[in-house]
C-alpha cells in the first residue's frame, strides 16, 4: 500500500521501480495505490510501461484509509523528502508495518529494525530487501505492537496537546 499525492516528492517511479522486482520475486502481489494529483497520469503510463497494469490498482482520493491498512502487507513510502508523515503514524496505529526512506521526521517514528524498516534514501536495493524481510519476518507481530505503542503513547492528540499546554505554561 501506498498512500500519498501523486507528487514529485513521494517518488511513484521509484516506488514502481521497487515493486517490480519485488514483484518478480512474489508474483501474487499488489499495490495499491490511494490518493491523487497532477502526477497520476504520468504514473499510470508508468505502470504500462513496466508492465504491472495487473499488480497495481489505482485507488483514488480516499476519505478514510484505514479500511485498506487493515488489508495491506506494509506501508511503502520511498519519498525523496517528508517532513513527519502522518500516513506513517496512522499505519502504525493501524498496526501496519512501514518500510520508508530515511528521510525528514520519519527517522523519529520508524527505527530500523524495531518500529519498521528503514532505508537509505535513494537506495532501491535495500527497499527491495527490505520489503522481502516484511513478506518472510518471524519478528513482525512484535514489531507491529512497538510501532503501535509508540503511537499511542508519544503522538496521540491528547498527549500532544498536554506536551503545548506544558510549553506554554513555562513560557507565561
Amino acid at each position: 500500500l501506498h498512500v500519498g499525492g501523486f507528487s514529485f516528492e513521494k517518488n511513484h517511479a521509484g516506488l514502481l521501480r521497487i515493486f517490480k522486482r519485488v514483484v518478480q520475486m512474489n508474483p501474487d502481489l499488489q499495490l495499491w495505490l490511494v490518493g491523487d494529483g497532477p502526477l497520476r497520469s504520468a504514473v499510470e503510463k508508468n505502470v504500462e510501461e513496466l508492465g504491472l497494469m495487473k499488480q497495481v490498482r489505482f485507488l483514488g482520493y480516499q476519505k478514510e484509509v484505514s479500511p485498506y491498512m487493515k488489508s495491506a502487507m506494509a506501508l511503502l513510502l520511498p519519498s525523496i523528502i517528508e517532513g513527519l508523515p502522518g500516513v506513517i503514524l496512522e499505519a502504525m496505529a493501524n498496526r501496519l508495518p512501514v518500510v520508508a526512506y530515511e528521510v525528514g521526521g520519519i527517522p523519529e517514528v520508524v527505527k530500523s529494525g524495531e518500529t519498521g524498516w528503514l532505508v537509505n534514501a535513494g537506495d532501491e536495493d535495500g527497499f527491495v530487501e527490505a520489503v522481502q524481510q516484511v513478506l518472510t519476518s518471524q519478528n513482525l507481530d512484535v514489531m507491529k505492537e512497538k510501532a503501535y505503542y509508540l503511537v499511542v503513547k508519544e503522538y496521540d492528540n491528547r498527549i500532544i496537546a498536554k506536551k503545548f499546554l506544558e510549553v506554554y505554561e513555562k513560557i507565561n
